[in-house]
């Protein structure tokens, strides 16, 4: 995600690029999307869900690259 703190690494923004380019949606996931997965996992639809790694990344983590 696009933040003041993310800029401040070297490569960030082709790193960032490159995701773009690569991930199913084709974008970066809004700080909007990232608070309501933490929303969610702080509900009681996500009382059962354990020792799971839940990412919101646009599927990038699907594409194996």
């Amino acid at each position: 995600m696009n933040t003041l703190a993310a800029r401040g690494i070297s490569g960030f923004m082709q790193m960032l690029k490159h995701y773009q380019e690569r991930a199913p949606l084709k974008r970066s996931c809004e700080p909007n999307e990232i608070g309501a997965t933490g929303v969610f996992l702080a509900s009681e639809g996500a009382c059962a869900i354990t020792g799971q790694v839940i990412t919101s990344d646009g599927g990038y983590q699907i594409m194996g690259l």
